[in-house]
């Protein structure tokens, strides 16, 4: 998708910077069936030979870049191995769809705190201001499995803004 979007932009001599090439290919995902993010194509349009580089996202930046250790090699192979999952990007999206889920379902638990919650990311003791034995009781308290019924019937507890997000992923 990386290759595909900067001959593209080559091609027609598109002003898009870096950085929204690589927002605009996580975007592209969703058109051809997945549910992704940006992560993989910040790594292989971002990278410098030589270093490494962090980024983060929600918003999408450059939070560092460092050289790698010197007199060593970072080396990837492909072993030619097909090493997909039963079911592809259905597979991909359910897991997708689980972590939103997770992620509504912590925040019905706790309203208090949904206001810190965008994110699943946001869900961390540290981020809650929640004692470690707190934020593991109230991990314990999410289901493990869920039927769609279950969440079907949450439907009308979530926030608008909530439902609109599960539509999007189921």
């Amino acid at each position: 998708m990386v290759a595909t979007a900067e001959a593209v932009r080559v091609f027609n001599r598109l002003p898009v910077s870096a950085r929204r090439l690589v927002s605009l290919c996580g975007e592209g995902e969703w058109f051809v069936g997945t549910r992704g993010g940006a992560a993989d194509h910040a790594a292989i349009k971002l990278a410098h030979r030589g270093c490494v580089t962090r980024v983060g996202f929600f918003p999408f930046r450059i939070e560092d870049s460092a050289r790698f250790f010197p007199g060593h090699d970072l080396v990837a192979c492909n072993s030619g191995v097909y090493a997909g999952s039963p079911g592809g990007a259905q597979y991909f999206n359910a897991k997708v769809t689980a972590y939103h889920i997770g992620r509504v379902w912590f925040k019905m638990l706790r309203p208090d705190l949904a206001s810190r919650i965008e994110h699943l990311r946001d869900i961390n003791p540290e981020r809650l201001g929640l004692r470690h034995a707190e934020f593991g009781q109230l991990l314990c308290q999410l289901p493990a499995r869920i039927t769609r019924t279950k969440v079907q019937a949450a439907f009308g507890q979530m926030a608008e803004a909530e439902r609109d997000g599960w539509s999007a992923c189921s």
